[in-house]
Parts: structure tokens; sequence; C-alpha cells
């Protein structure tokens, strides 16, 4: 909810003027839901992007994942940067991005790897996203939904779409 907000403030000081269309992805798609709920005057239409936040896991799982989702985004990026130009590297470094990361040109590769750094607030983000249970925000969320997903999205599978289906 707080990025949310965030997220609001910062469109009002670009100048983006509301109502707006407003695309989430993964867990931007969270966010946007908690945005378009929060502040539905400001969402025209809402378009997500295989979203999180629509199937809690337990909470010793999330503060896990949580726990290891900084260092690993590190030492993949730290790794694998360099050695991107190897098929068998991005296969490996992309699970769970891409379906065949050995198709990922290197090029793109290490610029996925490059986006996490900076990141200050990774496992406690993805924590929240994984504890996140949005179904009865999204169905109280009156503009008009979009929905994209990759066939074969590693992360949040396409069966999710039946999850929204019965939340609106």
């Amino acid at each position: 909810a707080e990025v949310a907000d965030d997220l609001a403030a910062g469109l009002d000081e670009a100048g983006v003027p509301a109502p707006y269309d407003l695309v989430g992805h993964s867990m931007g798609g969270a966010i946007a839901i908690l945005l378009a709920a929060r502040r539905p005057e400001r969402v025209r239409r809402l378009v997500l992007v295989a979203p999180a936040g629509l199937a809690a896991l337990p909470r010793a799982a999330a503060a896990l994942l949580g726990a290891v989702a900084a260092p690993f985004a590190v030492a993949r990026r730290t790794l694998a940067t360099p050695l991107a130009g190897s098929a068998l590297v991005r296969r490996l470094a992309l699970a769970g991005v891409a379906r065949d990361g050995a198709r990922v040109p290197a090029a793109d590769a290490r610029a996925v790897l490059a986006s996490s750094a900076g990141a200050t607030r990774i496992g406690p983000g993805l924590a929240s996203a994984a504890t996140a249970d949005l179904r009865a925000t999204l169905a109280g969320v009156r503009a008009p939904l979009g929905l994209v997903w990759g066939e074969h999205d590693p992360v949040i599978p396409p069966r999710r779409i039946e999850v929204i289906r019965r939340a609106r």
C-alpha cells in the first residue's frame, strides 16, 4: 500500500494527468491493484501482466524467500554477468525469468541481470508480495480490467487467470 501511494504521488509529481491507464507486471501488478482500489478516480483502465499478490504463501515460506532473494540477486548478477556470453550460464541465470534463458541474447541477459542493481528492498518486497492475497481488493476495483500472460510463465502460472476471474 505504501508503494502504491508513492507511485500515485510520483505520477502526480511527473504531471501525469488522471485518470490514466495503469499497467502492472508481477509485483508491479500487486501494486497496481492496490493503487486502483485505493484511488479509483485515478485509474481509467487496469492491465495486469502476470500479477503477484493473488495466491499467498505461508508466512514462513515467504520469509525464507525474502531472506534469500537479495543475496541471490547479487550473487547471480555478480557471477553471471561476465559469463553471459555462454548459453548455459544464461539458461541457469535466467531460470525463473525466461522459459529458455539460452535463447535470450547475451546483451539482453546482461540487462536483465543489471536490473536489480541498486535495489535496496528486494527481500521485504518479495516477502510482502508472496504473503499478499489481493483477491478481495481486486474484486472492489471499478476500472475495466485487461490481462496479459505468457503461456509458459515460469513465475506466475497462467492458471492464476482463473483466480482473477473468480475474484471479479
